[in-house]
């Protein structure tokens, strides 16, 4: 408690003078109140009991002899101005109690409380109340870490009320909330909401607290893949290979993607036949986002030849004949020549020739010769067999040479 101030009342009845004949009697009536300094109260230390009833420090005493003290039998009026802080005469003073000791003298001379008539003496003790405190949050809420993906101001400030706990010394302070952005230079997703909440008494005493959501971008973005891996399918030859076009989604900030140069291929041979379109390709594709989240994901193709070779144009190049059996220069010519094929892939085939003599009939020159074709590409898929069949005939009768002289006969 501050002490404002200290006074002591004197309180002298008028003189009263009896002349009689040559002298004169002067008769004087003096009691002196002596009250506790006045007192400056927050309000904590409002005490009722102390107001109505304590007369602590109040002493009244003969003022020409302040050690004859009388029996203390008096009355304590109260009254309590509320000024609520707004008075402009006394700013900051909450209330002003007015503690008035009354005290009967029972001397009518004692004319210094008019409100109580003669015989009373009075003197008033003032306690300011006054609120210096500020307003006291209890509970706020932590700060959080919302993924920017999860994050609507709008419904996050429908679906929270913060449950602020708040206490004042005095009297129910009012709250107000705002709430700023602080935004990042380098990752526009992600932001800071600053929740400030201000708390102030009648008294202008003010105090504040923040709830701050840190919006972040943790999430890297999504690549995605046209066609897709279930959509790709199988290729037939390496050189038909086509990557598929991608592109980058991120749900907070824009991204950039892009593959990994064709040098980083890694190629992996399957099952089965060892050859280069028997194989899986694996490539990288990277994306960014603004904020630096990076994916790397893995996009394989698998490769597999599974279709034979084939010959060009078999039956114009050699198609079936028939020879007669002295002309053997048109069957070695006819045996010279290979058929033309070709594979879907880059791969040269290997062609496989098998020749088979045929007897036909009981003369020796009538045969057939079987000329089997097959082509096998280098995983291992072959053609179907195609035969050219080459018949050698001889439908020429045997010819008779006479002699053109002479001969001897016997008879």
């Amino acid at each position: 408690m501050t002490q404002l101030l200290s006074h002591r009342i004197s309180f002298i009845a008028p003189s009263l003078f009896l002349f009689l004949g040559l002298f004169s009697i002067q008769i004087q009536s003096q009691i002196c109140m002596e009250i506790p300094e006045d007192l400056e109260w927050t309000c904590g230390e409002e005490d009722d009991e102390f107001i109505y009833q304590n007369n602590d420090d109040v002493t009244i005493s003969d003022c020409s002899d302040l050690s004859t003290v009388y029996d203390l039998v008096l009355d304590i009026d109260v009254e309590i101005e509320e000024l609520g802080c707004v008075s402009p005469g006394d700013p900051g003073v909450l209330r002003r109690i007015r503690r008035t000791f009354v005290y009967d003298t029972g001397d009518p001379l004692d004319v210094s409380c008019p409100v109580y008539g003669p015989g009373f003496i009075c003197e008033t003790q003032v306690i300011e109340v006054r609120d210096i405190t500020d307003p006291t949050f209890l509970e706020v809420p932590d700060n959080v870490e919302i993924e920017c993906n999860e994050w609507v101001l709008k419904d996050y400030l429908l679906e929270n009320t913060f449950n602020l706990v708040f206490d004042d010394n005095c009297e129910t302070p009012t709250l107000q909330t705002s709430y700023a952005i602080d935004e990042e230079t380098e990752c526009s997703a992600e932001k800071s909401y600053i929740f400030t909440f201000t708390l102030t008494d009648v008294c202008g005493n003010e105090t504040q607290d923040t709830h701050v959501v840190n919006v972040v971008d943790m999430t890297p973005p999504e690549i995605i893949f046209t066609p897709s891996q279930l959509e790709i399918g199988v290729f037939n030859c390496v050189g038909d290979t086509a990557w598929p076009e991608i592109s980058a989604f991120d749900m907070c900030s824009s991204a950039s993607v892009e593959w990994d140069d064709l040098s980083t291929v890694t190629t992996t041979p399957l099952a089965g036949p060892s050859c280069d379109n028997n194989v899986r390709l694996e490539r990288i594709a990277r994306a960014e986002d603004d904020c630096g989240n990076m994916i790397m994901q893995e996009f394989t193709i698998e490769i597999q030849d599974l279709d034979p070779p084939f010959f060009s144009d078999f039956v114009s190049e050699l198609p079936d004949v028939t020879l007669s059996c002295d002309e053997t220069l048109e069957l070695e010519a006819i045996l010279l020549i290979q058929p033309s094929f070709e594979d879907g892939c880059s791969s040269v085939p290997t062609l496989t020739v098998d020749t088979a003599h045929i007897p036909s009939g009981i003369c020796p020159q009538n045969y057939i010769i079987e000329r089997t074709f097959i082509i096998e590409d280098e995983c291992e898929n072959t053609s179907d067999p195609i035969i050219q069949t080459i018949i050698i005939e001889d439908i020429e009768a045997p010819t008779i040479t006479l002699p053109t002289e002479g001969f001897p006969l016997e008879c």
